[in-house]
């Protein structure tokens, strides 16, 4: 069981350290983007150290179950550290981009948005895989109240959606599920699951945004 949340955590263990992103009002500040691209290297060489650790270990789980999960975390370890990796330098593109002297280039925050939002979703489905829904029906049902929730919710600025994004991003990576390997709440795993899930959605309505302004829209 150990090694299942090790596997977890080596992802975001020194994310905890380096936090690049500032949970501010106004849209963060871009800093050093070297710096920043720094950072990201550095804790992608403590993930694979951390990972090669996990394979000497060998496998821990007793419970068939929790082994087919370790074994699963384990094959798409480098799915998860690439859209990690993804994440963060797509979001420093999207506030470099924005901060950028001169008009805004709203199709390359679009651009990276996207680049977001499709690493986000696989690094959910890796880490947070849902059970089969065979209903058609039921789909059909949740699909619709998505749509329903987003439709009722009020438009944001391509500003607005920028810091939350980076909000969420920032809260996500220093979720506490991934500082302590021997316990996991199930309260913050699941806040950790629904601060993806954002990340998700409003990358997304970033991207739509972005694109719409790009076009001459509002």
């Amino acid at each position: 069981m150990k090694k299942l949340f090790l596997l977890i955590a080596l992802v975001f263990s020194t994310a905890i350290c380096s936090n690049i992103y500032a949970q501010v009002t106004p849209p963060p500040g871009a800093g050093d983007k070297d710096l920043r691209d720094t950072d990201v290297k550095k804790r992608s060489v403590e993930m694979d150290r951390i990972e090669r650790d996990a394979k000497k270990n060998g496998k821990s789980a007793v419970n068939p179950a929790t082994a087919q999960a370790e074994d699963r975390l384990a094959a798409k370890y480098d799915e998860i550290k690439t859209d990690y990796e993804r994440i963060q330098l797509s979001q420093d593109a999207v506030i470099k981009t924005y901060q950028s002297s001169g008009k805004i280039d709203y199709a390359q925050i679009g651009k990276s948005a996207l680049e977001i939002n499709r690493s986000a979703t696989r690094l959910h489905s890796n880490l947070f895989p849902a059970p089969p829904i065979e209903n058609a029906d039921v789909k059909k049902e949740e699909k619709k109240d998505d749509e329903i929730k987003k439709e009722t919710k009020p438009a944001k600025s391509v500003r607005d959606l920028i810091v939350d994004l980076d909000n969420a991003i920032g809260s996500f990576a220093t979720s506490s599920m991934f500082q302590n390997l021997r316990t996991v709440d199930a309260q913050v795993s699941d806040k950790a699951k629904l601060d993806l899930e954002k990340i998700i959605e409003l990358s997304a309505l970033l991207d739509a945004k972005a694109q719409k302004s790009a076009s001459g829209g509002q």
